[in-house]
């Protein structure tokens, strides 16, 4: 038999005809040793499996889709390291405040296993709950939450970098806090891509008790915030630190596109190697 957690499943049948001598003992030994290594196989499957199946509904849980903010559309694309689990430690978010200001993130937490799911879900709703609750600043927030999280013990190597939309009257202002990630990418209606550079503090977790800054930058209608994790243009070898100018050239190439199109053509060209989940998180400013 070959047996999974206590439920016969299959069964194993050698049988001899011809001029082909009786089986022996050594041969039956042989049938059960394969068919326990049978059994451990199925097993190992079926467990994955399962994993597997908690995996995608832990993520789609907290992965929720963006918000339909006036005067912006937002679009987010998120891609797996390992793909047969489809869960990892990056996340993005994007949800509209009481005053009417559009909250928006992108995180990093290390590792790609449930373990790291698990914590990206605390850290996301933290953030979330701080965020909704004190209307501070974006630098106010990322330090409160890397002090509830670092007490409590939730977060090891994590990277976040977390904002607030601001339209008033005619001019809409992006400001944002970053916590050891990578920089957002400005794309001007009539200019050539940016990193929005500067402003870089501590990863979470590390000196909870250190300040955090803020930046703010004015966006004209119809310019792009591209936010994104590192999985998106980081290499394995990259000693001329040319994976950020292919990033900037790549984002050049699809910058008329339409916002989805855009975010696929990202994911789908990048030149990044490491194998790291991918994160992009697309914001396009209409007219007021």
């Amino acid at each position: 038999p070959v047996v999974s957690r206590g439920v016969v499943v299959a069964a194993l049948l050698f049988i001899s005809c011809g001029r082909r001598p009786a089986f022996t003992e050594d041969d039956r030994a042989l049938v059960v040793e394969l068919a326990a290594r049978a059994s451990a196989a199925v097993e190992h499957a079926e467990h994955f499996q399962q994993t597997r199946r908690v995996s995608l509904a832990l993520q789609a849980a907290m992965l929720s889709a963006p918000p339909t903010h006036p005067g912006v559309e937002v679009q987010a694309r998120y891609l797996p390291a390992a793909t047969d689990l489809e869960v990892g430690g990056d996340w993005y978010d994007a949800f509209d405040l009481p005053d009417g200001d559009l909250a928006v993130g992108v995180g990093d937490v290390a590792g790609h296993d449930l373990s790291a799911a698990a914590t990206m879900g605390q850290l996301r709703s933290m953030l979330r709950a701080l965020a909704y609750e004190t209307g501070d600043a974006p630098s106010d927030v990322v330090r409160r939450l890397d002090r509830v999280a670092s007490r409590l013990d939730v977060t090891g190597f994590t990277t976040l970098l977390f904002g607030r939309l601001c339209r008033r009257a005619d001019r809409t202002v992006f400001r944002w806090a970053n916590a050891g990630h990578p920089p957002p990418v400005l794309v001007p209606p009539d200019g050539e891509p940016e990193l929005l550079r500067g402003g870089v503090g501590v990863v979470l977790g590390v000196a909870p008790d250190l300040p955090r800054t803020d930046r703010e930058v004015e966006l004209p209608p119809g310019a792009t915030l591209l936010l994104y994790t590192d999985g998106l243009f980081e290499r394995r070898n990259d000693p001329d630190d040319r994976a950020s100018v292919d990033l900037l050239d790549l984002v050049h190439r699809g910058k008329e596109l339409p916002l989805s199109d855009l975010c696929d053509h990202l994911v789908r060209g990048t030149g990044a190697d490491t194998g790291d989940d991918m994160v992009v998180l697309a914001l396009r400013v209409h007219p007021c």
